[in-house]
């Protein structure tokens, strides 16, 4: 009851929630460039959490969610060898123009948010 109200409060929660998990956004801007296996995903995204490695599991279940909301596609073709390929949907591709937008945002700003970071803190223990 308590998330529907939350949720109604401000409708682009599900939305935040969905990329704020620790996969979605690295396996939109894997797409981004165009359709990928599930392995190739798997090791890309692997690739790119140093401290972490993506599960089997873990990318079905964010692949499933993703193509749930409209995001990714997942065609299948059984010629000559049965391939399965993921790639973005014109939803999926609006939201990686954006998001770029908010990487290209957080580029031009990073610094100003460390330095904010550190005189605050600086201020905490003092």
């Amino acid at each position: 009851m308590q998330a529907e109200r939350a949720e109604s409060a401000c409708p682009v929660r599900g939305l935040l929630n969905r990329f704020g998990d620790s996969w979605s956004v690295a396996i939109i801007n894997l797409l981004s460039s165009g359709p990928v296996r599930f392995n190739e995903l798997r090791r890309k995204a692997s690739r790119l959490h140093a401290s972490s490695e993506i599960s089997a599991r873990m990318l079905t279940l964010t692949l499933r969610n993703l193509e749930r909301d409209g995001f990714v596609h997942r065609s299948v073709s059984q010629f000559p060898i049965l391939k399965v390929e993921y790639g973005l949907t014109e939803l999926g591709g609006s939201f990686s123009d954006l998001f770029l937008g908010i990487c290209e945002w957080h580029r031009d700003n990073e610094n100003k948010i460390h330095a904010s970071q550190r005189r605050y803190d600086q201020r905490r223990t003092e």
